[in-house]
């Protein structure tokens, strides 16, 4: 019985064989590595050895007694490793924080209100003089806005008055416009004010 199922095993793996032959090809060449490393451990064929970890203080042991005189280069890699082992490895801040003070706060506004010939020409008309009330208010509330950073790419930002504001978002009442380099546009109504960073 034990005959027949041998060779219903040998049939089948036969069988198996000639169906796929790249199957087959490459399972030949992974059966000869086997029998080859195999055969290479059994006669006597060195293998590797097994790396032991060893504690700094006992690699500092070990080098300290070794017949006491110590090369250049192993003294300054034992002073190394002493300064490193003093350091203080602590991290006592948000690493990914802003820090807004390495930002300096100046800013200039384009104050000037530009007023055409015959705008000037009809000041003493109420509706003038409403809408240069009205923007010089303006204007002056966005004294308040502080521009810390600007970052331009793909999806451009400003950090103003310590937020991270990206364009088409509203702070304080002034919706950004547009973010360049060391500047950002913002505006209130028909009143757009550019705010600048320092130079």
């Amino acid at each position: 019985m034990e005959a027949g199922i041998v060779n219903d095993i040998i049939v089948r793996l036969k069988a198996e064989v000639f169906v796929d032959k790249k199957k087959s090809a490459m399972m030949g060449g992974l059966l000869a590595l086997a029998l080859f490393m195999g055969a290479k451990v059994v006669l006597g064929g060195k293998t590797p050895q097994m790396a032991n970890a060893v504690s700094v203080a006992a690699a500092k042991e070990t080098a300290g007694s070794a017949d006491g005189a110590l090369s250049a280069g192993a003294t300054r890699s034992r002073e190394l490793s002493e300064y490193l082992e003093t350091l203080d490895t602590t991290v006592s801040r948000d690493l990914f924080a802003a820090e807004l003070a390495s930002y300096p706060v100046v800013q200039t506004l384009d104050e000037s209100i530009t007023l055409n010939k015959s705008a000037a020409e009809r000041a003493d008309n109420s509706v003038v003089l409403a809408r240069m009330r009205r923007e010089a208010a303006i204007r002056n509330q966005a004294r308040r806005l502080t521009l810390q950073s600007t970052m331009t790419g793909g999806f451009p930002s400003a950090i103003i008055n310590g937020r991270v504001i990206a364009q088409g978002q509203v702070i304080e009442g002034f919706i950004v416009r547009d973010i360049t380099p060391g500047s950002c546009v913002v505006a209130r109504g028909d009143v757009t004010i550019t705010l600048t960073m320092a130079q």
